[in-house]
């Protein structure tokens, strides 16, 4: 008997790995899926293939559901076709822009991870203690551990987030940073997405200091001999 037809207390096993996907608010490891439904003959493999004919069912059936690989599980999401309309449910979330240092900082971190502050500044030339606490804010970045050095200075990485905010199963699925170049140069619509998501189009908002309140309060274990970032 095929897995996918497979039946669980008299339920197809399709159903089930279906209903425990929607019903989460967040994606959800394989592992995690086979613990929900507590049967030993379930295996991951098994849940691996249910979410594979699934996906081909709703291909077949040319509906508007998928199910992705992202942040480490898997979770509902709608086909990218549907994006236009889709995102316009979600308008709040434009005052979550990241401005062009924040992306900056976001970048580096996402690349260089564990990463301290003091090496960010190195590659910046300017102070990163702003634009941190905002990304931290956002819960795109967080403190992964100290580093073994004099001080014990903080390291940054990026979180769970971060990989769900751009569509990523983990870090290795980055883009290597020629391929970013050339989709660029290639793409100039994806160039444009970028500056409408991000808020990169508008050059004056970029170069406006932080408020002194802001600049005062450097980040714990660190001291600020840089130039303020800009936000």
């Amino acid at each position: 008997m095929n897995t996918e037809s497979q039946l669980i207390d008299g339920l197809p096993i399709k159903q089930i790995v279906e209903a425990i996907l929607f019903a989460s608010t967040e994606p959800l490891p394989v592992e995690r899926i086979v613990e929900c439904i507590q049967k030993e003959e379930v295996t991951s493999r098994a849940v691996l293939e249910v979410i594979h004919a699934l996906n081909k069912d709703y291909q077949e059936q040319n509906t508007f559901l998928r199910i992705v690989k992202i942040a480490g599980g898997y979770q509902f999401a709608t086909h990218p076709q549907f994006d236009k309309w889709v995102s316009r449910l979600f308008k709040a979330k434009m005052d979550r822009k990241l401005s062009q240092s924040s992306l900056e900082v976001l970048a580096i971190i996402a690349y260089r991870q564990p990463i301290a502050r003091a090496e960010i500044e190195k590659i910046r030339g300017v102070n990163a203690d702003w634009t941190l606490r905002s990304l931290m804010e956002k819960n795109l970045v967080t403190v992964v551990g100290r580093e073994d050095a004099p001080g014990r200075p903080l390291l940054f990485g990026t979180t769970k987030a971060f990989l769900e905010h751009f569509g990523l199963y983990d870090i290795s699925e980055l883009p290597k940073l020629k391929e970013i170049e050339d989709i660029l140069r290639e793409d100039k619509e994806f160039a444009h997405t970028l500056e409408l998501d991000f808020g990169m189009s508008n050059p004056a908002a970029e170069n406006v200091q932080p408020s002194a309140k802001e600049d005062e309060t450097p980040m714990p274990d660190e001291d600020t001999t840089l130039k303020p970032d800009s936000e």
